[in-house]
């Protein structure tokens, strides 16, 4: 709902005439070097990977998705030998959304969460805005964070060959001092008068990683902070929650956080990225209508990118492209070929081979956030409970809601109680009451055997408290 809409994209090659000139002749002007002409050349460009341009179809893509486009180099399939090689990104439908939506995020004062397919990308994107901050903006900081280290180590990678692609081929180039896998910084060592002084422009980019250590980023400021994989990030709200000063001045926002996570690869961080992408308010995080989810439509959740979206090649039975050549997702056609996907998997009988192709190409939040390891349960078949729980309200309210009381034989009895409310959200609101009630879905049996029923209690010590949303439960299983 925040994306200018546009129903079909056209000349999409308008937005990266850069980078097929280059791929044409090596380089992105012939105009001689040092005169007027080759320096307006520069600045235009300057310009338009700060603002943006406009096609002749009155179609407008970001700055840093122009950037994206000409001035990053990204591994991608050679239509010849069929093998991966490093050459310019092509427009995409999908990255139009998500380049916008960093705008948007950025004018709201809000950060970013989303949960995308495998291979889409997104690392080599992220890495643009990085290197994009970097290059245009003076004093700038940019961190990549992640919960293992070889997932920061991936991006910023992906960084520092945007930086050495720039200092190569354009006008942008910049010393770095200090230049390490680690920590870079926009700086040149000078003189003055005999004394050492740091020049230059100031921006750096670092990488940490949070494993065992949520503090990691105290102390720091940034205009950009990236959570990488977050479905990995076994302490993703603790380390938002500590790292939030980082681009916050009081309470305006200085800078962008942008958290995401992969289907496929939710592991221990599943149930912090779950929670903080179905309540993205609470964290400040832009919100979006939940349109993927049937019966969720008025509930809000994070930005959700279905595998139908960018799904690049052809489908293998049809032999239809997914994406066009203008870029245009062809959903259709992606979802044939995703369902035939898994009726291949459901007919192996193994339902490991089943679950890693639904959560790899998910085409709902709710796919994108089964766990592909660790259960002991079939993930999937618990979705589709949940499902019908969340969205048939016979399922849903049919419960008996009241309290306990002892009777004159001292046994302890149920009543309902039309004045009280369970609690079936969490967190719940500064208003919402946090009184409860006892629920009771099915009435316990008399007489049960011996192990039929488990119980456990999650109590408090004090009836109030100023810091702690925690809430007293207990819960009777059969």
């Amino acid at each position: 709902q925040y994306v200018p809409e546009v129903d079909w994209f056209e000349l999409t090659d308008e937005f990266r005439e850069r980078a097929i000139y280059f791929i044409k002749n090596g380089f992105y002007t012939n105009l001689t070097k040092g005169t007027p002409a080759y320096k307006k050349f520069w600045e235009d460009e300057d310009y338009k990977c700060r603002n943006g341009i406009t096609n002749s179809k009155g179609i407008t893509i970001t700055g840093v998705h122009y950037f994206y486009l000409n001035y990053v180099q990204i591994k991608l399939k050679d239509q010849e030998t069929g093998r991966k090689k490093m050459g310019f990104p092509r427009f995409l439908d999908v990255d139009y959304d998500f380049f916008h939506l960093i705008e948007v995020a950025r004018q709201q004062k809000k950060g970013l969460i989303f949960s995308k397919p495998r291979r889409g990308g997104f690392s080599y994107k992220d890495s643009a805005l990085v290197a994009h901050e970097y290059n245009f903006f003076r004093d700038s900081t940019c961190i990549i964070g992640a919960f293992l280290e070889k997932l920061a180590t991936q991006t910023m990678n992906m960084v520092l060959d945007n930086l050495n692609f720039l200092n190569a081929n354009t006008e942008w180039r910049k010393q770095r001092n200090p230049d390490t896998k680690d920590f870079v910084k926009a700086r040149f060592e000078a003189s003055i008068d005999g004394v050492k002084v740091w020049r230059g422009y100031n921006s750096e980019v670092q990488k940490v990683t949070f494993k065992d250590n949520p503090y990691a980023s105290i102390g720091k400021t940034t205009n950009i902070f990236i959570f990488e994989e977050a479905g990995k990030f076994a302490n993703l709200k603790e380390s938002y929650n500590m790292t939030e000063p980082c681009w916050k001045d009081g309470d305006d926002m200085v800078g962008l956080p942008i958290i995401f996570g992969t289907g496929g690869d939710m592991e221990a961080g599943t149930a912090d990225f779950g929670h903080m992408f179905y309540n993205p308010k609470s964290y400040n995080l832009l919100e979006f209508n939940n349109v993927w989810e049937d019966g969720k439509e008025q509930s809000k959740c994070g930005w959700f990118i279905p595998a139908t979206r960018g799904r690049l090649g052809e489908d293998l039975n049809s032999r239809e492209e997914m994406v066009d050549y203008n870029g245009n997702s062809i959903e259709d056609v992606a979802l044939k070929s995703i369902v035939r996907l898994r009726e291949i998997k459901r007919k192996s009988g193994d339902p490991k081979s089943i679950q890693d192709t639904i959560t790899q190409y998910p085409l709902t939040p709710a796919e994108s956030f089964l766990r592909s390891s660790g259960a002991i349960f079939s993930s999937i078949e618990l979705h589709e409970w949940l499902s019908k729980l969340e969205t048939l309200k016979a399922l849903s309210e049919d419960k008996k809601v009241g309290e306990l009381y002892f009777d004159d034989n001292n046994k302890i009895k149920f009543k309902l109680n039309a004045d009280l409310y369970d609690i079936v959200k969490y967190p719940l609101d500064k208003d919402d009451s946090k009184g409860g009630a006892i629920v009771i879905w099915e009435d316990p049996m008399q007489d049960a055997p011996y192990g039929l029923y488990i119980a456990g209690c999650d109590p408090y010590d004090q009836d109030k408290a100023d810091s702690s949303e925690s809430l007293g439960s207990f819960f009777v299983y059969k």
